[in-house]
């Protein structure tokens, strides 16, 4: 046998304990792996990557569909995560956290606060342009307010039944139908989008969506506890030791990040 044939018998041998030791390891992996199903509101999609992490952390595998709030059913799933109280507690829950709703526009826009009824009247479709607005601002500049004063506001709204417009309406629309000519964002995502890309818009999202593409405007009068709401995770039964570690982990993950 030649030399060179030897060599091609021994690389073959090596590839092959290399390949077996790579389909026998990965079943192991697997099984140890806990599989979670979850329900969790489309407005907690921020949450996202905290889950995930803590999950691979806690030794389990997410399993997540998304569903509206008042509309979880607690045999629906493993775990229910809602924003807001759910409408019914199974037998373990637990506070993650808490968000808050809030009024957002362009980096652009170098208004920091409004009045409740400022707000209410831009919502309702009252005032059409930013310029009595401006006008009214005492730490604009002039610079700062040429670039937007002369703008229509451009008002982002989300469908009706849509968990932020909800509580939104509750509080800005004074029982009165919304901006006439409002878009409408089919998502958190989508209002980021739209807001952050013209400077004569507004919009609604919790502040826990918030990044440096928009600006969050301080509301004065906003109503802190109808804004405001717990990020709450039910179950029907109690949970594995597994999945507690990995709702104290991602409790945890969110007192980073919202502090």
């Amino acid at each position: 046998m030649s030399i060179m044939h030897k060599f091609h018998s021994w690389i073959g041998v090596i590839l092959l304990i290399f390949l077996a030791g790579c389909t026998t390891s990965a079943p192991s992996v697997l099984v140890d792996m806990e599989i979670v199903t979850i329900q969790r509101s489309p407005v907690l999609g921020w949450m996202g990557s905290a889950m995930n992490q803590c999950a691979f952390a806690s030794g389990i595998q997410l399993l997540v569909e998304e569903q509206i709030s008042r509309e979880m059913k607690l045999e629906g799933a493993d775990l229910s995560i809602s924003w807001g109280e759910p409408e019914t507690f199974g037998a373990f829950s637990i506070t993650l956290g808490m968000d808050s709703l809030v009024v957002i526009v362009h980096p652009d826009n170098p208004l920091v606060e409004l009045t409740l009824e400022q707000v209410q009247n831009l919502f309702a479709g009252e005032v059409r342009s930013w310029q009595p607005l401006l006008q009214e601002c005492e730490t604009c500049t002039s610079a700062s307010i040429e670039a937007v004063a002369n703008l229509q506001v451009n008002m982002w709204i989300y469908p009706d039944g849509h968990e932020f417009q909800v509580v939104g309406d509750d509080i800005l629309l004074k029982g009165s139908k919304p901006y006439p000519t409002a878009h409408l964002a089919a998502s958190p995502e989508m209002m980021l989008d739209q807001v952050a890309g013209n400077s004569s818009a507004i919009g609604l999202i919790s502040a826990s969506w918030l990044n440096d593409r928009v600006k969050a405007v301080s509301v004065r009068g906003f109503p802190e506890n109808a804004t405001r709401l717990p990020i709450v995770v039910t179950s029907m039964s109690e949970p594995s030791e597994k999945v507690k570690t990995w709702l104290y982990c991602l409790q945890g993950a969110l007192a980073t990040t919202q502090n």
